[in-house]
């Protein structure tokens, strides 16, 4: 009894029992009020049967496109398939392709790949050789196949082609009829399907690349979502995800097509879900309607402490955020209580000390970061070229090699080493040298900056050049450039058969394993460098044309 009388004082003679109190109520009634449009709107339920629904249109998808490439391949195996003369089979492709449009593209070729005989709807010519396709030999050895998306060669459309032999009067295979589909019939399939007002299919590769893309809106990949990592490890779909252009979904996939191609279906949870936030909206209402009656009760009681609590709780996020020049203005310690005054006068003071700490504290952080940047710019720099020192490109070479790697690119490196140096030392003197040096380094730096390239020194007269990945030194062409451009430097060189410095340079391009190491391109490089000294200097070898 002692206890529940205690309470009772303090719940109406104190402001923060009466304010706990009325708070603890509201919460109260608040939560009451939230319980029943929860029950009757389960937010997880909608979700889970628009999921069933959308994998059952997904199923009936999945039919359709069989039924109708199955069709197709067998229109294309009763083309072929009835033996006769070529003649024929000329008159029988015209027939079929005036009473039905469902192949872009028909397509007679000999047994040597040679295309005899194209109706092409587009009007491009396709007198093509495509032996070499993978769906000419397998229909030339008796087989109907159906490809996956593949480039059409006369104008590199991305096609799907079905083909089947066609056999002479004999019953001898000696050609193959193929019929092409290019993609926008497909995506006309696949976008015949409707699922509510935001449901989409997309048919994707095994990269994610979007195959029925029919406008500008379509993503081009669906990579990055979670329903294709799925579907990649043949895993349930989950919860609600973020689609390719942002929007908040609910998906489920199908693979097609024998694990070619993936089929995809999307509704955005917004629609889903509307009945749900419909009702919550309902409920907020109420709830809003509560809290501002209680508002104004609580108002009433809490207003001369909570005002100056609120500007002290908003000067400390201020300090927080690192503005330290932030005061309490006179206005609001005029209109507080004396304890709370005390305690603005004691925040205001905090924040001068803080102000004056931190001015200091940033100016030692600037002088030693400048330090520091002074100090690695020194470590890595050779000091007579200006361009980087050995260090400078063990490092870069490294960082260079773990790139090409990791984005699966060809890395190069170029080795360049001044003609007869030692000689233009002992003539002109090491003054003369070190100068002449100092030319040609700037130059070459010059010369790779345009590609993205860092030049170092890695020996004595001896520069590297690192060319990004992704960029072979024959494709580009940038030794050619070094090369020319220490020559228009015009240093004379009295030594040297034509008179001026030159340099050798030997290139050569690597694509990384993780068994390899950056060392085995560099020693690619020295040897294609000393092939450009041996056959007379002043040239550029790349190491897959050197001779052994």
């Amino acid at each position: 009894m002692e206890l529940l009388h205690r309470f009772h004082y303090w719940s109406l003679h104190t402001i923060k029992g009466r304010f706990l109190v009325s708070t603890a109520f509201l919460l109260l009634l608040g939560g009451l009020l939230a319980i029943l449009p929860l029950v009757v709107f389960v937010y997880d339920q909608r979700e889970q049967e628009a999921a069933h629904s959308l994998d059952e249109a997904l199923r009936m998808q999945h039919m359709m496109i069989d039924e109708w490439m199955n069709g197709l391949s067998n229109d294309v195996s009763y083309l072929a398939s009835s033996a006769g003369s070529r003649k024929d089979l000329y008159d029988r492709l015209n027939k079929f392709a005036e009473t039905r449009d469902d192949f872009d593209n028909l397509t007679v070729i000999n047994k040597d790949g040679l295309v005899v005989y194209n109706l092409n709807r587009n009007g491009v010519e396709g007198t093509l050789n495509v032996k070499d396709r993978a769906y000419f030999k397998a229909a030339i050895a008796g087989n109907t196949v159906t490809t996956g998306v593949i480039e059409r060669r006369s104008d590199n459309t991305p096609v799907v082609v079905f083909a089947s032999p066609a056999r002479n009067a004999d019953g001898e295979i000696d050609g193959v009829v193929a019929g092409m589909i290019t993609m926008d019939m497909i995506s006309n399939v696949i976008n015949t399907f409707q699922f509510g007002e935001t449901g989409k299919v997309y048919l994707t590769d095994q990269s994610g690349l979007v195959l029925s893309r029919n406008d500008e809106s379509a993503p081009l990949t669906i990579s990055g979502t979670d329903v294709f990592q799925q579907a990649l490890k043949e895993e349930a779909p989950g919860d609600s995800y973020e689609n390719a252009s942002g929007a908040s979904v609910i998906g489920q996939y199908r693979w097609i097509h024998d694990g070619e191609w993936l089929l995809v279906g999307e509704i955005e949870t917004a629609e889903v879900n509307a009945p749900f936030w419909r009702s919550l909206f309902f409920m907020s209402c109420i709830l809003l309607f509560v809290f501002i009656i209680a508002s104004g009760v609580i108002r009433l009681l809490m207003q001369q402490i909570i005002f100056p609590i609120n500007q002290l709780l908003e000067g400390t996020v201020v300090l927080r955020l690192g503005n330290y020049s932030h005061r309490i203005s006179n206005r609001v310690l005029d209109q507080s209580l004396d304890e709370f005054k005390a305690l603005h006068s004691a925040y205001n003071q905090m924040a001068r000390e803080l102000e004056q700490e931190f001015s200091l504290r940033r100016q030692a952080e600037k002088e030693l970061r400048q330090a520091n940047e002074m100090l690695k710019h020194l470590s890595l720099s050779d000091s007579l070229t200006g361009i980087g020192n050995r260090r400078y490109f063990d490092e870069v070479l490294e960082l260079s090699w773990k790139e090409a790697l990791d984005k699966k690119k060809p890395l190069s490196l170029l080795l360049l080493d001044i003609d007869f140096f030692k000689k233009y030392n002992d003539r002109y003197g090491h003054d003369a040298g070190d100068k002449a040096l100092r030319q040609v380094a700037v130059s070459i730096e010059e010369t790779v900056k345009t590609a993205g390239a860092v030049a170092a020194r890695y020996g004595g007269e001896e520069i590297a050049v690192i060319i990004p990945p992704g960029i072979t030194a024959v494709s580009y062409g940038l030794a050619e450039l070094i090369r020319k451009s220490v020559e228009n430097l015009r240093i004379p060189h009295k030594d040297a058969p034509d008179g001026i410095i030159s340099v050798s340079i030997g290139a050569a391009t690597m694509s990384p394993h993780p068994r390899e190491q950056p060392a085995q391109l560099f020693k690619k490089a020295d040897k294609a460098l000393y092939h450009s000294k041996r056959k007379g200097r002043a040239r550029t070898t790349v190491y897959d044309t050197t001779t052994p």
